[in-house]
């Protein structure tokens, strides 16, 4: 995770991004909501094991897909 987690939020307007196995964004592949549910999912999971500093990443996930532009409008 610590090789991972700086990279993984693409930004405010992507999301997560896949990534290759070196750790780079790979902005190609576009953003799925499984995978930002994954993401979500992982972060919330690390903080309550205590993780310092996840805690944000769960939370820009969770504002990104309820209020912000990976919301389903329709």
């Amino acid at each position: 995770m610590d090789h991972f987690q700086p990279r993984v939020w693409k930004s405010s307007d992507l999301g997560f991004a896949y990534l290759d196995r070196d750790g780079n964004p790979m902005p190609e592949r576009g953003a799925e909501l499984y995978l930002g549910a994954r993401m979500i999912h992982c972060f919330a999971v690390a903080a309550m094991l205590g993780r310092q500093g996840v805690e944000k990443l769960a939370e820009q996930g969770v504002r990104f897909y309820l209020d912000g532009p990976g919301k389903d409008r329709e």
